[in-house]
């Protein structure tokens, strides 16, 4: 592990830079072809989605894979043979030396519940990890990304999550090959047990007060304060069946950082019926093209959110929309079944 050297810099009153001293700015290590960081594999209903984010996963093969599903709902038919057949696709499809452990329920928890037990039973067993959802397609690279990162920033707790998503689709800093966000993106992630022990899924002990202060600290904003209040209140209340918002909360509360990669390295398959929130493609987020990023990796050389790469994500992200972006999702959303009819 590097030596860190913390100095902090206060031009506008609520900016911290941490500046680094460390001799070596990138890894010598480079892929063997298997990777040790343990794997964490969350499936559902979705066979044709599974096979493609599982194809990934065999082109580095994990030593170690978790493989989570949740029960097969009783108002959907046919639902629970897809699902046992699925189970035993995937654990049939595993072929290369590896320790394998699954936690296949037999009733359905939801999407919440079911997403934050797979974590948690993944962080009881391992102190370091990478998570993929079953839609969520990386290319190689993220496997050894996510795996120097663990290791480089383990000891680290200024930073709280590495993520594979890069929605900007442009390299973000010039001199390394990752930058450092507020926004932990979970469309492909990894983490430290440390840092899951914090998450409350049911913001327990959360109030409207404290929300926006630590919004006002972490964006400065108005809309994004205002945006990210009404969230939190909704799920505190129950009207949201989510867990990835708490963790987004659970991360600025500890003023916590995230590491994003200069180039994307996950494509989201899932936007289609069978989703649970992304039923309709959204652009600029679904689908979108992936590359490899370069190992060794270039690490920046001091620790400190990238302002205008926030700044971006922020306006075009997270944000109420307008009346009239509003008005056209909903003509994309009725006639595209009709496009599609009319192709075919």
């Amino acid at each position: 592990m590097a030596d860190f050297l913390e100095m902090i810099f206060l031009p506008s009153g609520n900016l911290t830079i941490f500046f680094m001293r460390n001799a070596l700015q990138s890894d010598t290590r480079k892929p063997d072809g298997q990777i040790s960081a343990p794997v964490l594999f969350m499936i559902f209903n979705r066979p044709w989605e599974t096979r493609k984010t599982l194809a990934s996963i065999r082109e580095v093969r994990p030593r170690q894979l978790y493989i989570a599903c949740d029960g097969p709902r009783r108002t959907k038919p046919g639902e629970r043979e897809t699902v046992e057949h699925l189970r035993k696709e995937v654990l049939h499809q595993i072929d290369w030396p590896c320790d394998v452990k699954t936690l296949f329920r037999t009733e359905n928890l939801g999407c919440k519940q079911a997403v934050i037990g797979a974590i948690t039973w993944f962080f009881s067993e391992v102190e370091e990890g990478i998570i993929l959802e079953d839609d969520c397609v990386p290319v190689p690279s993220f496997f050894w990304f996510c795996e120097i990162l663990l290791d480089r920033y383990k000891n680290d707790t200024r930073i709280w999550h590495i993520t594979g998503d890069n929605f900007q689709q442009q390299p973000i800093s010039e001199n390394a090959d990752y930058f450092y966000s507020k926004y932990p993106h979970i469309w492909g992630w990894a983490t430290w047990r440390s840092r899951w022990l914090a998450y409350d899924g049911d913001l327990t002990l959360f109030s409207a007060e404290q929300a926006e202060k630590i919004f006002k600290t972490t964006f400065g904003h108005r809309f994004l304060v205002d945006y990210w209040v009404k969230i939190m209140k909704r799920i505190h209340a129950g009207e949201v069946d989510t867990w990835d918002y708490q963790w987004m909360y659970t991360v600025w509360k500890n003023k916590g950082l995230t590491v994003a990669p200069n180039k994307n390295l996950i494509t989201n398959i899932g936007f289609n019926q069978l989703a649970t929130h992304t039923r309709n493609e959204t652009p600029g987020l679904s689908n979108l093209k992936a590359e490899d990023i370069p190992i060794p990796l270039r690490h920046p050389s001091f620790v400190s959110p990238d302002i205008q790469a926030d700044e971006w994500i922020g306006r075009n992200l997270y944000r109420e929309p307008s009346t009239m972006e509003r008005v056209i999702h909903k003509i994309r959303v009725l006639l595209k079944p009709k496009l599609q009819a009319a192709i075919t």
